[in-house]
């Protein structure tokens, strides 16, 4: 189902979380919110699920699949909600914990037992934890114990997923690891998702469109190719990964990220910045290189293995830095 919110405002005392902002997730989609602290996202995400309300002196507007959802409480929003610490019931079974949200609704919307145990078992199945369903939430990995939170949530068959930086507390690898196992599980079950996240890769990996936030407004949204690649601020730009700055001729400025620069050892290029290395990184993918210009300010480059050998550079070697491709002028 579609979510749509018109011109909603929230403010908390004298902050302002979240200022006119318009949005629309279509049927099926996967969108991340994505922002630095304060940027709006989770509070944008409470008002869709119904645990936040906007001011009251705006004219605001949730709704999902054309219907205004802005009165409804939180039980009658059909909403899945997955937090960044589980929340799991320690005192019930894996199963148990999955059937929650089942066994709760009211009786005449209650399934009975044999579908709720079907149901919840094929969820199980789907997130690979068939053979825990009779462990404690204490007996499980982090991993794991995200996957039930997760299943939870879908075993309602909500209307729309919402999920608050779920992989937040977990370390790089298992995040990694949720990462693909979440795109896969939504290609499986494409419930219109909401994801909470301050983790670009995250985003950028798992999202259909990326919506990206500060200071209470959305600042761009779309394919994560094009927010990445076709920053539309400054302020994308910067946050989007590492990013160089070169201040050019007339007080205009080149930004550029690591892996659009180019290191020579002579001049090729009128353009090219004398700089000092100070470190190479070689461990992983790429060859990591960060050098010191003549201004004192500090350059990262990306290079590939072939051209780290290819150039033979070692720390304390003076070269030129080319800019390969601008990412962004700014005059």
């Amino acid at each position: 189902m579609a979510i749509e919110v018109r011109h909603v405002s929230k403010t908390f005392t004298k902050f302002a979380a979240l200022r006119d902002v318009s949005l629309r997730v279509k049927d099926g989609e996967l969108i991340a919110l994505l922002g630095p602290s304060g940027s709006g996202k989770t509070t944008l995400l409470r008002i869709i699920a119904g645990l936040d309300t906007p001011d009251p002196d705006t004219a605001s507007v949730v709704m999902v699949d054309g219907d205004d959802i802005s009165q409804r409480s939180l039980s009658d929003r059909r909403v899945g909600f997955v937090f960044q610490h589980y929340a799991l019931f320690r005192h019930m079974t894996v199963f148990e914990n999955v059937a929650f949200g089942l066994r709760v609704r009211p009786r005449r919307h209650r399934l009975a037992e044999p579908l709720l145990r079907k149901r919840v078992n094929d969820l199980l199945e789907l997130i690979q934890l068939t053979r825990w369903s009779s462990h404690f939430p204490t007996q499980l990995s982090g991993g794991q114990r995200q996957r039930v939170a997760l299943a939870r949530a879908l075993a309602i068959e909500p209307s729309v997923l919402l999920l608050d930086e779920p992989f937040g507390a977990l370390d790089a690898k298992v995040r990694q690891e949720l990462r693909r196992w979440l795109r896969t599980l939504h290609q499986r079950i494409p419930v219109t998702s909401v994801l909470v996240t301050h983790d670009q890769e995250e985003a950028l990996e798992v999202a259909d469109r990326v919506v990206i936030m500060n200071n209470g407004r959305i600042e761009q949204q779309g394919t994560p190719d094009e927010v990445f690649h076709h920053p539309v601020s400054e302020f994308v730009l910067t946050f989007l990964g590492n990013v160089n700055l070169f201040h050019g001729r007339n007080e205009g400025k080149v930004f550029a990220r690591p892996h659009e620069l180019d290191i020579d050892r002579e001049i090729l290029d009128p353009a090219g910045v004398p700089a000092k290395i100070v470190r190479i990184q070689s461990a992983g993918p790429v060859v990591k290189v960060e050098l010191v210009g003549e201004d004192g300010e500090t350059i990262a480059v990306e290079l590939t293995h072939e051209r780290h050998r290819e150039l033979g550079i070692r720390t304390e070697d003076r070269v030129f830095v080319r800019l390969k491709k601008a990412l962004a002028e700014i005059y």
